[in-house]
């Protein structure tokens, strides 16, 4: 009985703060559009990187018992939909859904953007260039692989400007439909595959290992197919509907795990 009592108090405590922080939220994106007129006013960027890294660090001064990396992604989120209040954001990205350079783009700009997958690094220039998006989002640089030397040639020959660096830790999921079904087929980019080429030869010798176009294409493989499985981000089995039977399954943590994208564009 006592235990039920202190349950429910705890949880009408709960509610009351939950209303507390919704209005404090709210009054955010009141704040936030107040910026946004004045930054219309005197023609200021909407997205100003360096404001919201002093915004992130302000916040992270906070202890919390939540944690640095989880209070980060809550007022990326806050920070993301408060933006596009100001004015609907537009991001092009090396696609497709669910592969790193999509999870770098979420990492920076957050989720309530208009995310928008193109097929190859210059189609994401393009789309920036013609005014079509805002900003583009383009890998440069693989920690196992070196610089993505086609991104590096287009950067030369456009007007475009930087305006943030992303780092992303890599870290490769064995994604299943089935998770007690055998596996017979591996599927993924020829990346992946070289990246946890040692931990699948341990756990599945037997499997064929197949390339294809993309991580995320691996996952829409294992998605009409029975007996295979993906090796691609955690994301990717969200987006999917696939169950992570295995997580972190890189060979080189030291290596293997950073993917720097290095480049944001926009006019």
């Amino acid at each position: 009985m006592v235990s039920k009592i202190r349950l429910k108090s705890a949880r009408n405590r709960i509610d009351k703060v939950d209303k507390e922080i919704a209005g404090l939220i709210n009054r955010r994106a009141e704040l936030a559009l107040e910026v946004g007129k004045a930054k219309k006013e005197g023609e200021g960027a909407i997205y100003v990187p360096l404001r919201e890294k002093e915004v992130l660090n302000n916040v992270m001064l906070s202890k919390s018992i939540l944690g640095e990396e989880a209070l980060r992604n809550i007022y990326t989120e806050i920070i993301s939909a408060c933006r596009n209040l100001e004015s609907p954001t537009k991001i092009a990205f090396l696609g497709p859904w669910a592969t790193f350079t999509h999870q770098a783009a979420m990492k920076n700009f957050g989720s309530s953007g208009y995310f928008i997958p193109a097929v190859s690094p210059r189609e994401v220039l393009v789309e920036v260039e013609s005014g079509r998006v805002d900003f583009g989002v383009v890998p440069v640089e693989n920690s196992n692989e070196g610089s993505v030397n086609m991104t590096l040639d287009m950067l030369v020959d456009t007007e475009l400007k930087i305006c943030a660096e992303i780092s992303l830790k890599i870290e490769q999921c064995f994604l299943v439909k089935d998770s007690k079904s055998k596996i017979l087929r591996i599927y993924s980019h020829e990346h992946a595959l070289a990246q946890c080429r040692n931990w699948t030869l341990r756990n599945y010798p037997g499997a064929e290992v197949i390339p294809v176009s993309s991580t995320a294409a691996a996952a829409k493989k294992v998605v009409k197919e029975d007996f295979a499985a993906a090796i691609a981000g955690e994301a990717a089995a969200k987006i999917y509907d696939l169950y992570v039977l295995h997580k972190g399954i890189q060979d080189s943590r030291e290596i293997s795990r950073v993917f720097c994208y290095r480049k944001i564009l926009t006019k």
